[in-house]
């Protein structure tokens, strides 16, 4: 409850959209003003959030030879043991052991990912 409370108070006043904003509106209305903003259910919007199930995931080619570093126990200790793993490794056992992948996005998942305008630095670089 306490940090739910905390993130009410860091947002309070803070303006939500739904989703992304086209570029030059984020940058105008927002960027440039140094006025924050918060995209309510954006997330929504990237392929990655209908796609990325742990059959779709599992059916990548990639999924069984690129590796991922995979810690356990869910509260970070840098002295607790870690190894790196195939993505179909870790889905194999997330479900029942306390472990998860600590590392970015790999190139092969990026495509699920798209760099929306609001994102897209273009924009000010034209500008």
């Amino acid at each position: 409850k306490q940090w739910y409370q905390r993130r009410v108070a860091i947002t309070a006043g803070v303006e939500h959209v739904q989703g992304f904003l086209p570029a030059e509106q984020f940058f105008n209305d927002y960027v440039f003003p140094g006025k924050p903003v918060i995209f309510k259910n954006a997330a929504k919007e990237f392929p990655a959030f209908n796609k990325w199930t742990d059959e779709y995931l599992a059916s990548l080619p990639e999924s069984s030879v690129h590796e991922f570093l995979m810690e356990y126990g869910k509260k970070e200790n840098r002295d607790d043991p870690s190894e790196d793993v195939t993505m179909n490794k870790f889905l194999n056992v997330y479900k029942k052991d306390d472990v998860y992948l600590i590392n970015g996005i790999p190139k092969y998942l990026t495509k699920d990912i798209p760099v929306y305008d609001p994102l897209d630095c273009d924009f000010v670089v034209r500008n």
